[in-house]
């Protein structure tokens, strides 16, 4: 399970803490995370996939529209789990 300590020695800077849940955005897993190729390649996904499952991570992406941190936070708790990653979809 990842803690704000864990994150910040993996070299997340920008992860916050919201009502006990975690809070990461997506471009700064990627700077920390892909080393080759377009984000959204098959061999990221697998990265990113895996690296959700290691952390207990729930991801969360929505239109702009309809993108509220809140509701990610909501639905990583409703999950059990203790951390999020949002992407807004714009």
């Amino acid at each position: 399970m990842a803690t704000l300590e864990s994150l910040e020695f993996e070299g997340f800077e920008k992860a916050t803490e919201v009502e006990g849940i975690i809070v990461i955005g997506i471009v700064e897993w990627e700077k920390l995370h892909i080393t080759e190729g377009h984000g959204y390649s098959n061999s990221n996904m697998e990265k990113f996939q895996q690296w959700c499952k290691n952390h207990n991570a729930h991801y969360y992406a929505r239109d702009k529209s309809e993108f509220f941190q809140i509701e990610a936070i909501e639905e990583a708790k409703y999950k059990g789990m203790n951390l999020v990653v949002l992407e807004s979809l714009s």
